[in-house]
């Protein structure tokens, strides 16, 4: 059920480079051994992933 919607998450314009430049960060400071830049990376790309996940799933309005 989730991959109609994984699909969509991935093709939006540029989602693609952001979500590989989020990664780049978040392994960045893995490697710099830097806990905190590690979890503050996590949770914005966490935070944004779900921002669209929740747009993309949210039932389109009806007009009234």
């Amino acid at each position: 059920w989730a991959s109609e919607y994984y699909l969509a998450m991935v093709r939006a314009p540029g989602a693609e480079e952001l979500t590989l430049a989020e990664h780049e960060r978040i392994v960045d400071a893995i490697a710099a051994h830097d806990p905190q830049a590690a979890a503050e990376a996590m949770h914005a790309h966490l935070g944004r992933a779900n921002e669209l996940y929740q747009q993309l799933t949210q039932p389109l309005a009806r007009p009234v």
